[in-house]
């Protein structure tokens, strides 16, 4: 009987069994930038720091203590928008030649994908450009050696991009916006210091923090969830829900700014594990086309992920409205309705447009829109499409 029960046991861990990636280590907390150098150091001390323009002042305070510990540091400044294969090349070319041992990331999730990429990059120029490496173009290169050791200091709570294996990257030229991926992309180490996004102005925190709370919600009811990913995601929901408005109205809400960054940190690692769905695989379409800022994207098609997903994952979502948004449903359905609404109403707080026709999408854009759309995310939605009804439901919501 024992034998059997132990069979029995082993064949469920199979069914429900799943691999984890995380950064190699994490160190979260207020104040966490005062010790990332030690970090740093553990991968080498020739640093090569890529800080987004506005945050100078912890650049400044980081360089000096490295030079303190004699490091040498060189510091270049991140393209100040969502990184393009040109930006990374020019930025690999230029770690190249100096010859860094580490690379550090610190700003929003685009200066830290930028850094990824050139992490990525700079040990591999000889094998391709950018774009070679790009994944989704019908020509993607292999990383073939790899990436430098990156440290990445988040600045914002939204990608989560200090806990993923990829890097999103624009190329205009042909109106793509894909990522750069390799399991050795993940952070030696990721330093979260919730006290660096104390002072972003309000429209920056509604935008990064919707990102950072559709990607809980898609990573949570996508095809790939697992128990430790379902575990991260409850545990960062509530905190993303309550915290959200609250470090919006005051930026200097400490425990809200906390919870935020915790909220981001859990999205990436449960994204990075579990997948995505079909808001983040239409959004990059509506930074490439229309300018929308990424975050702002997520939170103007999660309603719609809502929806369409409502029958697939009905009960996790229909968990959501009950036991985190503290409200009475008469049932499932109901408690879904009551979940979109709400979300609906936190995009309105929070200054947010969450009609595509607010951004100048049409319905006669629609197929262009979704001929752009990232594949990955759309593969691990819970919901199925059949050909042609993405595109009929996409343009309902114009």
């Amino acid at each position: 009987m024992l034998w059997r029960r132990g069979r029995k046991r082993k064949r469920l861990m199979a069914a429900n069994g799943f691999t984890l990636a995380l950064p190699r280590k994490i160190v979260f907390g207020w104040d966490a930038l005062c010790d990332a150098h030690r970090e740093i150091l553990r991968c080498g001390r020739r640093v090569f720091v890529l800080a987004a323009s506005r945050c100078a002042g912890a650049a400044e305070r980081l360089e000096a203590a490295l030079r303190r510990e004699g490091a040498e540091v060189l510091r270049a400044a991140g393209p100040g928008r969502e990184p393009e294969v040109e930006d990374v090349d020019r930025l690999a070319a230029e770690a190249r030649a100096w010859g860094p041992e580490v690379v550090v990331g610190l700003g929003g999730g685009s200066a830290i994908d930028c850094a990824k990429a050139v992490a990525a990059v700079a040990p591999n120029a000889d094998a391709g450009t950018a774009a070679d490496f790009l994944e989704g173009t019908g020509s993607t290169r292999p990383l073939v050696r790899a990436p430098l050791p990156l440290v990445a200091l988040p600045t914002t709570a939204g990608t989560g991009s200090e806990a993923t294996k990829n890097a999103v990257i624009s190329w205009r030229a042909r109106s793509l916006k894909r990522s750069i991926r390799d399991d050795r992309m993940l952070a030696a180490a990721a330093v979260v210091d919730p006290a660096l996004s104390a002072g972003l102005p309000p429209d920056l925190t509604a935008a990064s923090g919707m990102d950072a709370l559709t990607q809980l919600i898609e990573s949570y009811i996508a095809r790939g969830a697992n128990a430790f990913t379902d575990a991260l995601c409850e545990s960062a929901l509530p905190r993303a829900l309550a915290a959200l408005p609250a470090a919006h109205a005051d930026g200097r809400n400490r425990a809200a700014r906390t919870d935020m960054a915790y909220a981001a940190l859990a999205s990436g690692i449960s994204l990075a594990n579990a997948g995505l769905g079909v808001a983040h695989g239409i959004a990059p379409a509506l930074g490439i086309l229309y300018g929308v800022r990424h975050g702002a994207a997520c939170a103007a098609l999660l309603p719609f992920a809502l929806e369409v997903n409502r029958h697939a994952a009905r009960a996790k979502l229909a968990a959501i409205w009950r036991r985190w948004v503290g409200a009475r449903a008469r049932d499932d359905d109901d408690a879904v309705t009551r979940l979109i609404a709400h979300v609906r109403d936190l995009c309105e707080r929070l200054g947010i447009k969450v009609r595509l026709r607010e951004y100048g999408v049409t319905r006669a854009a629609v197929p262009e829109l979704l001929e752009l759309a990232s594949g990955n995310s759309l593969r691990s939605n819970p919901r199925e499409f059949a050909p042609g009804e993405l595109a009929e439901l996409v343009a309902e919501i114009v």
